[in-house]
């Protein structure tokens, strides 16, 4: 499962329901999920956060997740870039 990580309170919400999920639902068995960021290629800053892209790696390590960063481009749409 591929959660999108913006580095939020919401984020760490999401991430600890499906964890919750996880553990009371054996049928959901124990899927891995690994957590997904968009950030300005050029600033290094991720959206709607205001925060280095840096501090999102810190937050995957502390929560023991994977985490892919996809860098945006001014000359590529967001769709594009996140379906590669």
């Amino acid at each position: 499962d591929v959660l999108f990580w913006s580095g939020g309170k919401d984020s760490l919400l999401a991430l600890r329901e499906l964890t919750r999920q996880q553990s009371s639902d054996s049928s959901l068995g124990s899927r891995r999920v690994v957590l997904m960021t968009t950030f300005e290629a050029n600033s290094r800053q991720v959206a709607h956060q205001e925060v280095n892209v840096q501090q999102v790696v810190r937050q995957a390590e502390a929560v023991q997740r994977a985490l892919v960063g996809v860098p945006l481009h001014s000359n590529s749409s967001y769709k594009e870039r996140v379906s590669d």
